[in-house]
């Protein structure tokens, strides 16, 4: 049975993902920055319920690069051409912007996060291995403790040679996929999870947060806004997102309760199921729409993409109910272009 606690997560991570390319006040975008590791978390948990341990890893990678890329490679051609032919000048495209782009590195922006869960979809198998040897939570939890401790030491040491340069090239796939792989494995655990364990882990993240904030207003010079430790990802950063996981995960049951008592639970979960498209199609109109204000822009935004992938969606359904196309591609159309 499909977890509704799963799904409203998804769909509040994708939300606050949306809101932060309206550019809100700043008070707002510190308010909602746990969206990123939220959606890493969440891939955690979804794959501690539906991994099959006995299938091949070629034939898992070839399925997460239908899932993830494809769809991606699939809008930016039709975004490409959108905006060569329908609206020229809106944006400087060039060989070198559209390349990266199709290869999830820098372009047009946006991209970015789907680069992330190819990386820790890579390493994924190995997480779930280590998830299901370790039988005790603490000694889980307290690995996971030691490893982000690792990964904070070497981000720090390595972050003068990684500015530019090859280096920097290297670091949008190390840096990113040791400290997402960590956010990960703490969502696979997360069922396993005592309600003593995991207000553990909200005080050690919270503690965290506090005193790296404290430490960065009081002695140096930097920013204590956990934005400007996002790129690559500090556990500053990450202990912030981790603290809103476990508030939203604690009180999840009573949301889905109050969205489905004012009937708009449908509405949430099918953009939460139809999260990568929603969140692909929303780039045409941040493109597009004025800076006039962040809240009409951001109710604009959602709800047009949401309307669009709708459509998509009923459109793929007319596509594989049609008899006389094969399964096989029934289903591959289902799966890029929906999802």
């Amino acid at each position: 049975m499909r977890d509704k606690r799963i799904d409203l997560l998804r769909f509040i991570g994708l939300s606050m993902i949306i809101l932060a390319h309206v550019t809100p006040p700043d008070v707002i975008m510190q308010i909602r920055n746990f969206d990123v590791p939220l959606m890493v978390i969440i891939s955690g948990i979804s794959f501690a319920i539906s991994f099959k341990n006995s299938e091949k890893f070629t034939i898992y990678v070839w399925k997460r690069f239908k899932r993830l890329v494809l769809p991606v490679w699939a809008f930016l051609s039709m975004f490409f051409l959108l905006m060569t032919y329908a609206f020229p000048g809106t944006l400087t495209l060039n060989l070198e912007t559209i390349v990266k782009s199709y290869l999830l590195y820098d372009g047009i922006g946006y991209v970015w996060i789907i680069r992330v869960f190819i990386l820790v979809a890579l390493v994924s198998p190995l997480l779930y291995w280590w998830n299901q040897k370790e039988r005790s939570n603490v000694r889980f939890l307290l690995t996971l403790a030691i490893l982000a401790i690792a990964y904070e030491l070497f981000r720090y040491y390595s972050l003068p040679y990684i500015q530019g340069g090859k280096l920097r090239l290297l670091s949008l796939v190390s840096h990113y996929v040791l400290a997402y792989s960590l956010i990960f494995a703490f969502g696979l655990r997360i069922y396993q999870l005592k309600k003593a364990e995991l207000i553990g882990t909200l005080v050690i993240a919270a503690a965290t947060f506090i005193l790296t904030r404290w430490y960065l207003f009081s002695f140096t010079d930097s920013s204590i806004s956990t934005q400007d430790y996002k790129y690559p990802p500090s556990f500053y950063y990450f202990s912030y997102s981790i603290i809103a996981f476990i508030i939203l995960w604690s009180i999840s049951d009573k949301i889905v309760a109050a969205l489905e008592a004012v009937k708009i639970s449908n509405a949430v979960f099918f953009i939460a199921q139809n999260s990568i498209w929603v969140y692909l199609w929303h780039i045409v109109f941040i493109t597009l729409l004025p800076d006039n204000g962040y809240l009409e822009k951001y109710l604009i935004t959602y709800i047009s993409a949401g309307i669009i992938t709708y459509i998509q969606t009923s459109m793929v359904r007319l596509v594989v109910n049609h008899d006389s196309l094969p399964n096989g591609l029934k289903k591959n159309v289902r799966i890029v272009f929906t999802g």
